[in-house]
């Protein structure tokens, strides 16, 4: 079963922002100085290919129940969570910090055992339905929910 993320508002925001702000940083330097044609057409280039895996990544987060884990893509990134790692869930709005494929506010956190990271937040768009597919595969865990 596949769910799809949500985006809301601030994460489009969020996405023209890091576009501009990559706009800034590899063309506003051609505004200050003279510049070389050969190194304007490098620049386009690695530009293309840094929004490029950026927009790549964002657009298409899928979070797949497998057999055994909870498999969370997003372009070149591919995240297995195993269902018998998972301590617990909680709601979360903080999209800027820690371990994530997250598209909006309104989003979950789950906890599990791991050597290197214990946390990873996603935002499914259909949130309730996710929550009882994922407690069919993984009934030991806690729902701190509110």
């Amino acid at each position: 079963m596949i769910f799809l993320p949500k985006y809301d508002r601030s994460f489009k925001h969020f996405m023209m922002t890091v576009i501009l702000f990559c706009a800034a940083c590899f063309f506003l330097p051609f505004l200050i100085s003279s510049f070389d044609i050969m190194l304007l057409w490098i620049m386009i280039g690695l530009y293309i290919v840094v929004v490029g895996v950026f927009l790549w990544t964002m657009l298409t987060i899928r979070y797949t129940f497998r057999a055994t884990y909870l498999q969370v893509t997003g372009g070149p990134f591919h995240i297995k969570i195993p269902y018998k790692q998972m301590t617990h869930i909680t709601r979360t709005a903080d999209m800027r910090s820690g371990l994530h494929l997250m598209t909006s506010k309104d989003g979950l956190a789950i906890y599990y055992q791991s050597a290197r990271r214990s946390e990873f937040k996603i935002s499914p768009a259909k949130q309730q339905a996710f929550l009882e597919e994922l407690l069919k595969r993984a009934p030991q865990i806690q729902l701190y929910i509110t």
